[in-house]
């Protein structure tokens, strides 16, 4: 399909706005904040297009609401047609071409790539838990520790910076998960949920890191 084949498709923003939601509510309209499936159309003069509210929290949304889409000010043709110029191209399109063609500054065109890189990852139930010789490590992202004010920030675990768990199977698949604390209670979740039961576990036998 060439350009002017993808906009005779989606002449308007409508068709753009149901292209999202048959790709994103794919097995019907869901609620983002409570899952629920009963919700309807807001068509009030205040109401912006393709604003819904939900039959049981109350709460409104639209298709993008919870996505790496939210909260976007940018029309939605012009999301579709950065992920055009993103799949049809074999070795990729830097931000500052992306940002030419599609109208938008640099930094918009970065951000537009990294959403849409995640909007098209697969769901939880689409990807096969880590199997085989599994890894679990947690590690602390940040800078260093700064003086300010006399107070040195803590270091190691009692640090503020930013911890994440990652699990990583040998010669295959990894997958990370932002963490608040690296106790059992919060790591055993994760274990579970991105590993299958039967995997061989190693750890740097902290102590922290669920291993059975």
């Amino acid at each position: 399909m060439d350009i002017d084949q993808l906009r005779a498709r989606f002449p308007d923003e409508t068709a753009f706005r149901e292209f999202f939601e048959s790709v994103i509510w794919q097995n019907g309209r869901r609620c983002p904040h409570c899952d629920c499936q009963s919700s309807y159309l807001l068509s009030g003069r205040s109401s912006r297009p393709g604003l819904y509210e939900c039959g049981w929290c109350k709460r409104q949304f639209t298709v993008t609401t919870r996505t790496p889409m939210h909260s976007t000010k940018l029309p939605l043709w012009k999301w579709l047609l950065c992920m055009y110029f993103m799949v049809n191209s074999s070795k990729g399109v830097s931000s500052v071409f992306m940002g030419k063609w599609l109208g938008v500054a640099q930094r918009t065109a970065w951000k537009m790539g990294h959403a849409l890189r995640r909007l098209m990852e697969p769901g939880p139930e689409g990807r096969p838990p880590l199997s085989g010789i599994v890894e679990l490590d947690e590690k602390y992202f940040g800078g260093k520790p700064r003086y300010e004010h006399g107070v040195k920030h803590k270091r190691g675990k009692g640090t503020e910076k930013q911890g994440v768990f990652v699990a990583a199977e040998r010669q295959g698949q990894v997958r990370s998960a932002l963490i608040d604390s690296d106790q059992t209670a919060e790591l055993r979740p994760l274990v579970e949920r991105f590993v299958d039961p039967k995997a061989h576990l190693m750890t740097d036998q902290k102590g922290a890191l669920p291993i059975c």
